[in-house]
């Protein structure tokens, strides 16, 4: 296994090529540096704090928002979704559509209809930073680590990410492929 002792070996390891990866620092400042460098890089990573996979943070919010999105252009959204995510988007954007459609304020089996389906016309939902209409507040090296996440992985990686950080003490009695 590697430990991470210096942070020049992680610009040198191959990451992203097993099922999971557990990456280990010595202490929560070696930690940090870690999570900042993969976040310029645009890697999903899991730990306890991410906010690819940890919604205590607002940019974790956000994150789940962002991809609810992504999501909802081509397909309902179911109202637990709906209700995980209003948090984190524009309250003009949630008070539109709990205004127009019943199901955003009780549970349907049906779901809210896709963004297709309430705006008519997704080709602006497509490029860029499109999500970032509806999803105020973050902060720019945020909005550019998510968009930096998703240009270079799919919606799937970066939900579910297979690389974990975590402290050796923190990291007891985990498993992975790679440690």
């Amino acid at each position: 296994g590697t430990i991470l002792a210096d942070i020049g070996i992680l610009e040198k390891l191959n990451y992203g090529t097993r099922k999971t990866e557990l990456y280990l620092t010595r202490n929560e400042y070696m930690l940090r540096r870690v999570e900042r460098m993969l976040m310029r890089q645009g890697v999903p990573y899991k730990s306890l704090y991410s906010p690819y996979t940890s919604q205590r943070s607002f940019a974790g919010r956000a994150f789940f928002a962002i991809c609810q999105l992504h999501l909802w252009r081509e397909a309902p959204l179911s109202t637990k979704d709906w209700r995980k995510m209003k948090s984190a988007l524009r309250p003009s954007f949630v008070e539109m559509i709990e205004d127009r459609h019943e199901a955003a304020n009780e549970d349907r089996p049906e779901g809210i209809p896709s963004l297709r389906e309430i705006f008519q016309n997704v080709k602006e939902f497509q490029e860029g930073l499109w999500w970032e209409a509806f999803v105020p507040g973050l902060a720019p090296q945020t909005t550019s680590m998510f968009h930096n996440a998703l240009r270079v992985n799919t919606l799937e990686q970066c939900m579910h990410p297979t690389l974990e950080l975590s402290t050796i003490h923190g990291a007891k009695g985990q498993e992975a492929e790679r440690v």
